[in-house]
């Protein structure tokens, strides 16, 4: 059931996919243009701290509209998803024989429909995505962490991987 749900649903992955890359390279960029705005105000050099708070200002706007889009196709493809899973039990319980439903009820049937499904739904859509952000933001940590100081990157990477 879940590999015909991602062969159909792989392109608004796809798609969905880079919004959630670009929204978490920015949220690991920001800190370090708070940090060099602080250092302008320590330096009192205004023309710098004002390019950096106007670059600051377009990287919260390009967060804020990657973190749109990835809403809107992550939440496009739950619901396909839902209606997926829910055609395909519907389409099950359609061709069961007909004892099965002298042991059931109708309302725990619909109940199982509505509810379950839900349930599933929910739960894939913000695991994949949890997952293509997690592993994101590890390679740009690790990205950051190498251009600091390579030993200690190093050091790191032997200890948090075991």
């Amino acid at each position: 059931m879940v590999c015909s749900w991602f062969c159909e649903q792989w392109a608004l992955l796809l798609l969905g996919s880079p919004f959630m890359i670009a929204g978490s390279v920015i949220e690991m960029v920001a800190p370090g243009y708070t940090g060099m705005i602080l250092d302008g105000f320590r330096a009192e050099d205004w023309p710098f701290v004002y390019t950096l708070i106007v670059q600051f200002l377009y990287i919260t706007l390009g967060t804020g509209v990657c973190a749109l889009l990835r809403e809107i196709i992550f939440g496009i493809t739950s619901q396909k998803l839902g209606l997926s899973i829910r055609g395909q039990l519907f389409e099950n319980l359609v061709r069961k024989d007909v004892t099965f439903y002298d042991n059931f009820r109708t309302g725990d049937m619909l109940s199982r429909l509505n509810s379950d499904t839900q349930v599933v739904q929910e739960g894939l859509t913000t695991n994949v995505s949890m997952a293509v952000k997690s592993t994101c933001i590890v390679f740009v940590v690790f990205g950051i962490l190498f251009t600091y100081n390579v030993k200690l990157a190093l050091i790191i990477f032997v200890i948090i991987i075991p």
